[in-house]
Parts: C-alpha cells; sequence; structure tokens
C-alpha cells in the first residue's frame, strides 16, 4: 500500500494556504456558536407560557374584617412615619434605605389589601399608603439639599393628602359609618327626586351607534 505523502506548510502553494486557513476558522466559528447558542438558551417553562394574573384584593367593601385590617394598615403608616424624624436625624445610607423599603412594602401592601384605584370602595385606604410613601420620599429629598425643598410646600401637601385619605380610609371601611351615609344619600335623593338612587341619572352606551343616552327613569321620580 503506498503512503500518502503529507506536504509541509511551506510547500504549500498560497490558494492552498488560504484555503486551510478559511476551513479551520469555519470550525472555530461554528463550534463557538454551537456552545454560545446552547448555554444561552434557556429551556422552557410552564410558568414562561403563562400570564402573570393579578391578585384580587382582600378587602371590596366595609365590614368588621375590614374596619380592623384597615385600622392596623394606618398605625403601621403613622408609625413609619413617627419613626422617620429619627432615621431622618441620624442620616444614615443604611438606615434611609431600609425605612425607604418600608414605605414601599407598606404601599404594597395597601394595594394588596384596598385595591389599586381610588375609585374601589376601599381605594383611599390604598391611596394613603401612597401618600405616606411620597410624604418620605419629599423629606429624604430636602434632607439631601441641605433642608431645602426641591418642590416647595411637598411635604405639607403630601402629609396633608395622607392625614384626608387616611380619615376617608376609616369611614369607608366602618360598616355602620356606610350604612349611616347611605341612608342619608337616599333621604336626600328622596326629598330632591321624589325616590332614591333609581332616581338618578343613569348613561348606557348603544352598542350599535356607540352614542351616549340617558335611560328612562321610574315615573316617581319628580325631577
Amino acid at each position: 500500500m503506498t503512503k500518502v505523502k503529507r506536504r509541509a506548510w511551506k510547500d504549500m502553494r498560497t490558494r492552498e494556504k488560504v484555503g486551510m486557513v478559511s476551513f479551520w476558522i469555519l470550525i472555530i466559528l461554528v463550534g463557538y456558536w454551537l456552545i454560545v447558542a446552547g448555554s444561552s438558551r434557556k429551556p422552557p417553562t410552564e410558568s414562561s407560557t403563562l400570564e402573570p394574573v393579578a391578585a384580587a384584593a382582600t378587602f371590596t367593601s366595609a365590614s368588621e374584617q375590614a374596619l380592623q385590617s384597615a385600622t392596623q394598615y394606618v398605625a403601621d403608616l403613622d408609625k413609619a412615619m413617627a419613626d422617620s424624624a429619627a432615621i431622618l436625624k441620624q442620616g444614615q445610607l443604611q438606615e434611609l434605605g431600609a425605612q425607604s423599603r418600608a414605605f414601599n412594602a407598606l404601599a404594597d401592601a395597601g394595594q394588596a389589601k384596598f385595591g389599586k384605584s381610588v375609585f374601589e370602595p376601599l381605594g383611599q385606604c390604598f391611596s394613603a399608603g401612597i401618600y405616606a410613601r411620597s410624604w418620605w420620599q419629599s423629606q429624604v429629598s430636602a434632607a439631601s439639599n441641605g433642608g431645602v425643598e426641591t418642590i416647595p410646600s411637598s411635604i405639607k401637601d403630601a402629609l396633608n393628602s395622607y392625614q384626608a385619605a387616611r380619615d376617608q380610609c376609616l369611614k369607608s371601611a366602618d360598616p355602620v359609618a356606610v350604612a349611616k351615609a347611605d341612608a342619608e344619600q337616599d333621604a336626600e335623593l328622596r326629598k330632591k327626586f321624589g325616590g332614591g338612587k333609581e332616581c338618578l341619572k343613569v348613561y348606557t352606551v348603544d352598542a350599535a351607534t356607540k352614542e351616549l343616552s340617558e335611560k328612562p327613569r321610574p315615573a316617581h321620580c319628580t325631577n
């Protein structure tokens, strides 16, 4: 059997050298692509194919349980705001960061318990947490600016908004207060329109024309 003699690199022509170099470069690139692409490709998981589902609020109407939760929630907010004075005075970055995370956690807890919109029955409780956090952020901003507010009256405005939302939160969660307010509103409506809530104006959207129109009210409504 005749042995094939391998040619040395120095004996190869220029065209042969270029072809050999190109071949090995191609091999290296293909190997690199297989390694990198394989390591960066994540295996499919069951959770990746599902859309996240927003959790419903724990409390959506006034009740004894809702009032207890709202009372504890505003107490936690009050304490966090009261503790903030000493933390701001110390000026330690670690303590400031921890307090910021505490306000964030309280705001998230308010959303989980009472909803994330002021238009929800207990939405003012959520608003109280947001205003408390805004108050803290305004305090930190002023402290980092030599005690001068970057937005004038931002601390006072946030505090006033918090106090208003706090009070409304407790009222909206109290079943007795809500029943009393509803009865007073119903009496006023009956006095003004000859009926209760059924005499309020109600609008509907026509499915075909998309036009807004007022629904007819009961005959006993005087206005």
